[in-house]
């Protein structure tokens, strides 16, 4: 029965019934909405999003067009630490979640 808790199990532990976020990286990242920018703060850092704006032709333009290719490194102060890919896609989860919570619609290019 030990091992039914084992590595890859399906069951959850006490520690992560207490512990959701463990589960869910996306939810250590505070993410702020603003008119002209989203902040996703994760411990001391801090990276601020400037979505572009829809085509000017689009009938059902997204709220906020985001496009990866600028989403490279935090801000300063630890410019010089880039995001990795596995960050990178935690903190578009927690963008993603954040903008539901709100009713917005967001797209990544």
């Amino acid at each position: 029965m030990g091992e039914a808790r084992g590595r890859g199990s399906v069951f959850a532990t006490g520690q992560e019934r207490r512990h959701p976020e463990s589960m869910n990286p996306s939810r250590r990242h505070q993410v702020e909405l603003t008119e002209g920018a989203i902040r996703v703060r994760h411990g001391k850092r801090t990276l601020t999003i400037r979505p572009m704006p829809p085509p000017p032709d689009a009938e059902d333009a997204p709220d906020f067009l985001i496009h990866l290719d600028d989403l490279e490194a935090w801000d300063a102060p630890d410019n010089e630490t880039e995001i990795e890919v596995a960050e990178l896609q935690v903190i578009l989860r927690a963008v993603e979640a954040e903008c539901d919570r709100h009713g917005l619609s967001v797209e990544f290019e």
